[in-house]
């Protein structure tokens, strides 16, 4: 099980589910339960990054918003790669900037492949639905490792 082979603890919650604890020694949290709006299952990831990026640092997929948030800036790298997959904002574009280095931009490229974003000092997948594929619950959770690693 998920949780066991990672050292993480799970615990049903009403109709939903949650596993958690340190992951690579960062905060770890994934819950499954219906949707608050639909009452559709989601599932919500999440670690918490140890090195916090430049102020009101955010990434997510390109259109995935219709811009960046108040008080933040868009960044372009010169990656066109990245800037055309990626909606970086900051309120600290030059530190963003500084922040971004390939490895950084690499692995926020596989986040947001992955439906996730970085907000708020985490890196975040939010998926509609519910898998049960050991496989794919796995490769998700990997997907977070990584990500996280790079971004400490």
């Amino acid at each position: 099980d998920l949780a066991q082979a990672n050292g993480l603890t799970y615990a049903q919650e009403g109709v939903g589910h949650r596993v958690a604890g340190a992951l690579d020694g960062r905060t770890f949290s994934m819950t499954a339960r219906p949707s608050p709006q639909n009452g559709v299952q989601e599932e919500r990831w999440t670690v918490e990054l140890s090195t916090k990026p430049p102020a009101g640092f955010g990434a997510t997929k390109r259109r995935m918003l219709g811009g960046v948030s108040q008080g933040s800036t868009h960044v372009e790298t010169g990656d066109r790669p990245f800037d055309g997959a990626v909606l970086a904002e900051a309120k600290d574009v030059e530190g963003a900037r500084a922040y971004l280095t390939d490895a950084r931009r690499a692995a926020i490229r596989e986040l947001v492949a992955a439906g996730g974003i970085v907000y708020d000092g985490k890196v975040m997948i939010h998926k509609p639905g519910l898998d049960t594929s050991p496989a794919k619950l796995a490769a998700r959770l990997a997907t977070l490792r990584s990500v996280a690693a790079a971004l400490a």
